[in-house]
């Protein structure tokens, strides 16, 4: 409703105004009336396709007291690119208890009534109060989440700021630079916010992990585990992403054990709190697979994987579904072509492609990384029928995807490494000895310059380098990573 220059009100809801516009004999007193005093109609009633967070957002808009609402327009487009993204909305449905009491809110009368009646039967004085309370607390829990919403909004402008021209910065600003940039700040930046301060962090660590820059994620997690530890409580939904991620770093150290208590720690919070085909807890069951199969057990590894498909088929076309349908497919085809299934691979590579086709370009790394794993397939079939034109196919597939790499990669990426890694090996195992000397040398020179000697791809060129040595006798790798020092990880 708005207030012309002439101090009338004036109708700016459609549906409202279209019914007052002649399709019901609803006057505009009336229709004020219903505004004030009747909860709007859920949009899953009117279409039951609208996905419960976003029937959340529309109801947090539309609520009555303003403190309820979002606080701003910038708090409002924080959460719609949540739910776009497929991150937990900070929105959360009004509880039973939450209900009853804006009901008798808007019918004191009748509430009473009805208050009395109860507590002749049953001591309805105490529901009352109880739900008085949890009203009290949901208001509040919805203030802090607004403030949370601004803040973290705030911080977002922190981070892109330390990248623009203004700042100073070189036109080849990179990304790790405007992490650490960031970083640098957050104590100043989140002093006396402990929630907040839980959130930024978890989200730089995941960012790192997937630079695999993990010593410097496990910064950021040792302090989100502490701050869970003596402000958040445990069953929280955000130390439930604080276990996932660390859970993730120990899986990137190639430390399964450690990772394993962390990932079952999450799961029981996620399943609460969010839907059953939420990126979390698709990504979760890929996690828990890899555990399972690392641990030398298929089934449920399987089981897992298929569950996280048959999730995301049901919403083939969306961009996230397909991306996560995608990753669970990635580790399935890598687990059938170990057990050399490879026409089960063969599929899973083809839906894998299927489903990203129409949301990237053929160079894309996901793409690439269905091309590197359809040239790992060739490998593994080579090698158990002992074909070479196989392996040509595979070193061919290798090839292609390190050229795509280095066209938008630097040369001593993580991701151009492992391709260099893995094309060794090839050539190893076709008995190309010399290209493999060569490429396994360059390989490891990269990783030690570029990542250093703890780093888990490091290791992995390492442990091709000690298996290429040991079966051909190269003098030339007799004195190559003899010193390398032990990886402690905390």
């Amino acid at each position: 409703m708005l207030i012309d220059e002439n101090d009338q009100p004036q109708v700016t809801d459609f549906g409202l105004a279209k019914r007052l516009d002649g399709e019901s004999s609803l006057t505009l007193n009336e229709a004020i009336q219903q505004v004030v005093t009747q909860d709007p109609v859920t949009p899953r009633l009117l279409n039951p396709g609208v996905p419960r967070d976003l029937q959340t957002v529309c109801l947090k808009c539309l609520e009555k007291e303003p403190e309820r609402r979002y606080p701003t327009a910038a708090a409002l487009a924080l959460e719609l690119g949540r739910f776009l993204n497929g991150e937990p909305t900070i929105a959360r449905p009004l509880g039973p208890l939450g209900r009853a009491w804006r009901w008798c809110r808007r019918k004191p009368l009748v509430a009473g009534l009805w208050a009395t009646t109860v507590a002749a039967v049953a001591g309805g004085l105490v529901l009352a109060l109880l739900g008085l309370a949890t009203a009290r607390q949901e208001a509040r829990a919805a203030l802090r989440s607004a403030q949370k919403s601004n803040r973290v909004a705030e911080l977002l402008r922190e981070l892109i700021a330390t990248a623009e021209p203004a700042a100073g910065k070189r036109q080849d600003f990179t990304v790790r630079e405007m992490l650490d940039t960031f970083s640098a700040d957050l104590e100043h930046l989140l002093a006396d916010d402990p929630e907040v301060e839980v959130s930024v962090r978890t989200a730089l660590a995941s960012a790192y992990l997937e630079l695999y820059e993990v010593d410097t994620a496990w910064i950021h997690l040792a302090r989100a585990l502490a701050l869970v530890k003596t402000h958040l409580s445990a069953n929280a939904l955000e130390a439930a992403i604080v276990f996932q991620t660390v859970g993730q770093y120990y899986s990137l150290n190639e430390q399964t054990e450690e990772a394993w208590p962390y990932f079952l720690r999450a799961q029981p919070i996620l399943r609460r709190e969010l839907t059953a085909d939420h990126f979390r807890l698709l990504h979760l069951k890929t996690q828990l697979a890899i555990g399972y199969r690392d641990a030398g057990d298929s089934p449920p590894a399987y089981e897992l994987l298929h569950e996280a498909v048959a999730l995301t088929r049901r919403k083939a076309g969306e961009r996230d579904a397909d991306v996560h349908r995608a990753h669970a497919l990635r580790f399935l085809a890598g687990m059938y072509r170990l057990e050399r299934r490879f026409d089960e691979a063969r599929a899973s590579i083809a839906e894998w492609r299927q489903a990203l086709a129409p949301h990237f370009p053929a160079a894309h790394q996901l793409l690439l990384l269905a091309d590197f794993q359809e040239a790992l397939l060739f490998r593994g079939q080579a090698r158990s029928t002992s074909n070479a034109a196989l392996f040509e196919q595979a070193i061919a597939g290798f090839n292609r995807v390190l050229d795509s790499q280095l066209t938008a990669l630097p040369e001593e990426h993580v991701d151009t490494l492992e391709t260099r890694l893995e094309l060794a090996r090839t050539h190893f195992y076709a008995g190309h000895t010399d290209a493999a000397v060569r490429l396994i040398l360059d390989a490891y020179e990269a990783a030690h310059r570029k990542v250093g000697p703890d780093h888990p791809m490091t290791r992995k060129v390492l442990a091709a380098l000690e298996q290429i040595r040991e079966a051909t006798g190269r003098p030339e790798l007799d004195t190559v990573g003899r010193d390398e020092p032990a990886k402690s990880t905390p």
